[in-house]
């Protein structure tokens, strides 16, 4: 699976609890570094992010 596919809300809601804050988390710490990096919104760069660009295509 891919991290952007964890995005999707049917993905996300197979999660445990603990697993659901943790990759929120760090969803939202690769956004705000991706945003900061490429000099955009954070609401664009979680845009591009959640179509598996700027690290969303990684594998997990």
């Amino acid at each position: 699976m891919y991290l952007f596919e964890l995005m999707q809300k049917k993905n996300f809601e197979k999660l445990s609890p603990d697993q659901q804050t943790f990759y929120s988390k760090m969803i939202t710490k690769e956004v705000e570094r991706v945003a900061k990096e490429k000099n955009m919104k954070p609401e664009e760069a979680y845009y591009w992010f959640s179509k598996g660009l700027y690290g969303g295509d990684r594998e997990i």
